[in-house]
C-alpha cells in the first residue's frame, strides 16, 4: 500500500489536524520500513519525531567527491569533452565552498544556460556567474528567514 502526504511549503500549518491524526495512527501501525526524506528536519513535529526509530543525515561532500560531481556535471552538461580551464586548479577553488551535490548540479546548469545565452563555449567566467547568482539567492532567503518567524 502507498499513500503519499504532500505538505504546502509555507511556514504556516495549513495541514489540518485530521490529516495530521491520520497520517500519525498509519505510521504508528505501519509494519515494514519506510523511508521518509527532507530537508526541513526543524519543522518536523514532536509526536511524528517520537515515532522515528532511524535518522540519518548526509554528511557534507568532501572536497575529492566534490571535485567528482563537478566534474561529472560539467562534462555532461555538454557535448565538448574537453576543456582546458577543467584542470585541478578549477576543480579545487570550486570544491573548497560548502555546497552540495544539487547545489553543484544547479550552479553547473545555469552556467551552461549563460553560455548558451552568450553563444559561446561554457568557461570559467560562466560559473563564477552562476555562482553569485546562487550567493544572491541564499542571502535573499536567509534575509527572509530572520525576518518572518512562524
Amino acid at each position: 500500500m502507498k499513500r503519499t502526504f504532500h505538505a504546502r511549503k509555507k511556514c504556516k500549518r495549513d495541514v489540518s489536524n485530521e490529516q495530521i491524526s491520520m497520517f500519525l495512527r498509519i505510521l504508528e501501525y505501519f509494519e515494514g520500513t519506510m523511508i521518509l526524506i527532507t530537508h526541513r528536519v526543524q519543522t518536523i513535529d514532536a509526536a511524528f519525531k517520537s515515532r522515528i526509530h532511524l535518522s540519518l543525515r548526509n554528511p557534507p561532500l568532501y572536497a575529492k567527491s566534490s571535485s567528482r560531481h563537478w566534474e561529472t556535471f560539467i562534462l555532461k552538461s555538454t557535448k565538448q569533452r574537453c576543456f582546458r580551464w577543467l584542470d585541478a586548479k578549477f576543480l579545487k577553488k570550486e570544491s573548497a565552498a560548502d555546497i552540495n551535490g544539487r547545489e553543484i548540479k544547479n550552479i553547473v546548469r545555469v552556467a551552461h544556460a549563460l553560455a548558451i545565452n552568450d553563444k559561446q563555449s561554457i568557461n570559467t567566467r560562466d560559473f563564477s556567474k552562476a555562482s553569485n547568482k546562487r550567493k544572491i539567492v541564499e542571502g535573499i532567503k536567509s534575509s527572509m528567514s530572520t525576518r518572518i518567524r512562524p
